[in-house]
């Protein structure tokens, strides 16, 4: 781990020196340059802040996973990345709305805020079931049937009354 984190340091890759000098400091916690490996952290953290940009995301609603280059992490906004400088695509998601994209193009040491707004997804509308049209169709037919009985009596009461007046 140590053989890692020295080679990734002069090959300019500090983010993964940082991680093989923790890895390092974890797998031997006696080690005789602990204090040396130690010192030598925040050294790298700074000059981490200081080589890769800084780029606040938050969105309306908050709460969006956050998907970097392709791919989804755990962190979700608001939230602050640190990412190598350089072009970057970052997609946010949230349920119920549609998915976000942006480009970014990261300049060395630089600071960007990014706020996205999402928007909600339509909400199809639901098409009746089979049921609900049998049921209305049932009852429509109830209604239909109900009226013509009362008409039918009608009539029929209206000639026996004819009827009865003729006898």
């Amino acid at each position: 781990a140590y053989n890692l984190a020295r080679s990734a340091e002069r090959a300019g890759k500090l983010d993964d020196a940082l991680k093989a000098y923790q890895a390092y400091l974890t797998l031997a916690p006696k080690a005789e340059d602990r204090g040396q490996v130690e010192a030598l952290l925040p050294v790298l953290e700074k000059q981490i802040r200081e080589q890769w940009p800084e780029v606040a995301v938050s969105s309306l609603p908050p709460g969006a996973r956050i998907v970097l280059d392709g791919t989804a992490s755990d962190q979700v906004t608001p939230a602050t990345l640190r990412l190598p400088p350089g072009a970057h695509t970052l997609r946010l998601t949230v349920a119920g709305y549609a998915p976000s994209d942006r480009a970014l193009k990261l300049a060395v040491g630089a600071a960007e805020t990014l706020t996205v707004t999402l928007v909600p997804l339509e909400v199809e509308p639901v098409p009746m079931s089979t049921l609900k049209i049998l049921g209305w169709t049932s009852a429509g037919l109830g209604v239909a049937g109900l009226g013509a009985g009362v008409l039918f009596t009608v009539l029929t009461n209206d000639a026996s009354d004819k009827a009865d007046g003729l006898a």
